[in-house]
Order: structure tokens, then C-alpha cells, then sequence
């Protein structure tokens, strides 16, 4: 599927590039790019139903709503996301339950990227009419190939939950970024994390396929405003937890911006009150900058 989710590997992000993606054109033409096409599709479904089944044998929209009762309905918006610390210490060292969530949304977020650099790289005649569903026009929404196969998944049920993407929010105050790396060269994160937006887009695509008048901003800012919470969260929870790690906090700010990019609803205008783009510019530079300096000896 030219796509990892191996957590060693250093630039999982960077498999399925736009240069891989017109080799296997240029040797398997329209009908053999699609079938690829297809099959991730197929692939996508199936890790949706492993994705379901552990929500389910976690008990996790239950766990959140224990946390949550009045806070996740509260007008105050710092008060809202207050069930995010406490949903935080689900989460430990010895038992990275959030990881494994993280593996399987950062699966579904690279397998979306993947048709969507499908779709990027190759042009289909008008006259191809078998063919419009690789159409570069192609969004969540009117993905017929993956809608089709959405159709009566248990997924579907799941991700209309108003704790869905609050939890998927809540994944970054895992304490299993402590052996995650940024790779400042390539922009990339070793577990996929800056792409779980995507899968979760191509989940949510299916309601507005089914009812056009869904509006997909509104759960994606969910995903946003809890994940801009569950940062510090994980930093208080590793300090309980083990001093001597360090939780990645300013790394995993950038991963917003992937969010952002990758996204087809979402814009810098729903991110400009948590993380303003400012704000994002100057991380980049001090990352970067701490990366590109050589570290003196004993330090």
C-alpha cells in the first residue's frame, strides 16, 4: 500500500510521495491506479472496523461523559474542555492506551493522504467516464468509492457521537509522545499524529454524502479546541507520572498546522483564537533553530 504506520520509521508521512505515485501511473496507467485506489479504500474500511471495535470494548464515549457531565455542555470555554485533564490520566506509561488509538487514526489519516495524492497526481480525461471517481475535484463528501463502502458501517454511527472528535482531540496528551519524533527536515511526525484530521474528514464525509446540509466545521473545530487543551494536560500528567521525560508540547503545536493544510473545511481562521498563525511561524523557527545548532558535548 506504499503507506507505514511503523512507529521506527523516521518519514512515514513521506512514503506515499507525488514522485512514487506517478511511477506506478506511468507503469499501470488509469485502470491499474485505480484499482490501488480501491483496494486502499477497502483497506481504510477495515482499519475503521478494528477503530470501532476497541471505541467500543473501551467504553470510551462512556468514560469521557463520566469525566464530563455538566463540564462538555458548559458555555465557558475553558471550563468545557476541563474533562480533557482528568480524561488524561486514562492514559499512562506502562499502559499507553492513547497510542494505540493514535496508531489507528495516524493509519487512517495516511491512507486518506494517500488516494488524496492520487487524485493530485494524475489527470482524468473527461472522456473517461469510469474513471471521474479519481477526479482531482474528488472530495469527503462525494468519494463514492469509500462512501459506498461506509454504507451501514459501524463507524458512521460512532463518529455522529458528539464525544467523537473530542476524543480524537483528546489523543494529544498521550504520554507516548515521549518517544515520538518530530523530523524538523522533512516536517513530519514518526506516528503520523499531523494526519488524523484526515481520517477523520473522510469518516465525517459520509454524513454530508448522505445529508449535504451537514456541516463538517463543527465537529473538526471540536477536534481542535480539545486537542489545544490536551497538550498541557499531558504535560501535567508525565510531571505526575516521571519528571525526567519531557512531553514534546511545542512540537506537537505544529502538528495544527498539519491540520490545518491538510484539511479540506477547515482554515487558519478556526485556529487564529487558540494558536494564531504568528504564533505557529515563531515555533517553526525555534524548533528548527534548537534542531540546526549543534549540541555542545556533556549538555
Amino acid at each position: 500500500m506504499f503507506i507505514s504506520i511503523n512507529p521506527e520509521e523516521k518519514n512515514t508521512s513521506l512514503l506515499a510521495s507525488q514522485s512514487t505515485i506517478r511511477t506506478i501511473y506511468q507503469i499501470l496507467g488509469l485502470s491499474g491506479i485505480a484499482f490501488i485506489d480501491i483496494l486502499a479504500a477497502d483497506e481504510f474500511v477495515n482499519t475503521c472496523t478494528n477503530l470501532a471495535e476497541m471505541i467500543k470494548n473501551k467504553k470510551i464515549f462512556e468514560e469521557i461523559q463520566g469525566f464530563a457531565k455538566a463540564a462538555f455542555d458548559d458555555s465557558e470555554f475553558q471550563f468545557k474542555y476541563k474533562w480533557v485533564e482528568h480524561f488524561a490520566k486514562k492514559d499512562s506509561l506502562n499502559d499507553p492506551l492513547f497510542e494505540k488509538f493514535i496508531k489507528i487514526f495516524g493509519k487512517l489519516g495516511a491512507i486518506a493522504r494517500f488516494r488524496k495524492l492520487i487524485r493530485t497526481c494524475i489527470d482524468v480525461p473527461s472522456s473517461e467516464t469510469n474513471f471521474q471517481f479519481l477526479s482531482k475535484k474528488i472530495r469527503p463528501e462525494t468519494d463514492e468509492i469509500l462512501n459506498m463502502r461506509l454504507e451501514g458501517h459501524p463507524i458512521v454511527s460512532l463518529a455522529s457521537n458528539k464525544f467523537f472528535c473530542p476524543f480524537i482531540g483528546s489523543l494529544l496528551s498521550s504520554l507516548s509522545f515521549t518517544k515520538v519524533e518530530y523530523n524538523c527536515q522533512h516536517n513530519t511526525f514518526t506516528n503520523n499524529i499531523n494526519l488524523v484530521t484526515m481520517g477523520a474528514e473522510s469518516i465525517l464525509g459520509f454524513n454530508m454524502f448522505k445529508n449535504p446540509q451537514e456541516n463538517p466545521i463543527i465537529p473538526l473545530q471540536e477536534i481542535i479546541n480539545t486537542g489545544y487543551f490536551a497538550i498541557p494536560a499531558g504535560v501535567k500528567n508525565l510531571e505526575q507520572v516521571n519528571k525526567k521525560l519531557k512531553f514534546p508540547a511545542l512540537q506537537l503545536r505544529l502538528a495544527f498546522d498539519h491540520f490545518i493544510q491538510n484539511s479540506y473545511y477547515l482554515n487558519y481562521g478556526n485556529l487564529e483564537k487558540l494558536i494564531p498563525y504568528q504564533t505557529i511561524r515563531h515555533i517553526y523557527t525555534f524548533v528548527f533553530t534548537e534542531w540546526s545548532t549543534p549540541k555542545q558535548k556533556g549538555k
